[in-house]
């Protein structure tokens, strides 16, 4: 788990490949635009995940991200434009559902 951030002018976070079970609450991140944690172990978001208004592109694959995380905190970030959850069980089990059911969560990707 990470520590609660407070840097106001950071636009990319990479955490990748860092054996993570949780991410979050990130703290206050306004000017995050793009947040990578590929390929780690994330099953479980902290909450809120981060106040990240700008945030637009969100990489979580190959983690163990479930639909009910997914749907709690996807929502929120309304600028995403772009949204990786490939090799997550949430793919898997909403199998060709999973297409249909990101863009309920969030239209404007």
């Amino acid at each position: 788990s990470l520590p609660e951030l407070r840097l106001p002018l950071l636009t990319d976070l990479w955490l990748d490949n860092n054996k993570l079970d949780s991410l979050g609450p990130l703290g206050f991140l306004p000017s995050l635009q793009r947040l990578s944690a590929k390929s780690n172990n994330i099953s479980t978001f902290g909450s809120p995940l981060g106040l990240s208004p700008n945030l637009s592109s969100l990489i979580l694959a190959f983690n163990n991200l479930g639909q009910a995380d997914i749907e709690k905190t996807i929502p929120h970030f309304v600028s995403l434009q772009s949204l990786q959850l490939n090799d997550n069980p949430v793919v898997t089990d909403l199998a060709e559902e999973y297409r249909p059911w990101a863009l309920r969560l969030a239209p404007q990707l």
